[in-house]
């Protein structure tokens, strides 16, 4: 089971972590944690699963990134245009191609 949820690390929550979760589904146990590095980074949505990788959108940071399903590591990122927030959904993935 993964849960992917937003953690505010100052008391007016002006910065927060974006934080991924891996739990056994039989136990409950944790089984890894991935916490986004920077200083402003949110989830909005579920992860998508795609093969070995959780898809998900940062939209604080305006990026997409992946975490491998079975070491917690981050495998990729792509940032768009930090002027704008987003993308501000779930992903979809299709085959080999992720919609976000």
């Amino acid at each position: 089971v993964y849960v992917a949820l937003s953690l505010p690390v100052d008391r007016n929550a002006s910065r927060t972590k974006a934080v991924v979760v891996a739990l056994d589904r039989a136990t409950g146990r944790e089984l890894w944690r991935f916490v986004t590095p920077g200083q402003r980074s949110t989830v909005d949505g579920a992860p998508a699963v795609a093969g070995r990788l959780l898809v998900l959108a940062d939209p604080d940071s305006a990026s997409v990134f992946t975490v491998d399903r079975f070491t917690g590591r981050e495998a990729w990122r792509v940032m768009g245009d930090t002027r704008f927030v987003g993308p501000r959904a779930s992903p979809v993935v299709s085959g080999d191609t992720a919609y976000v």
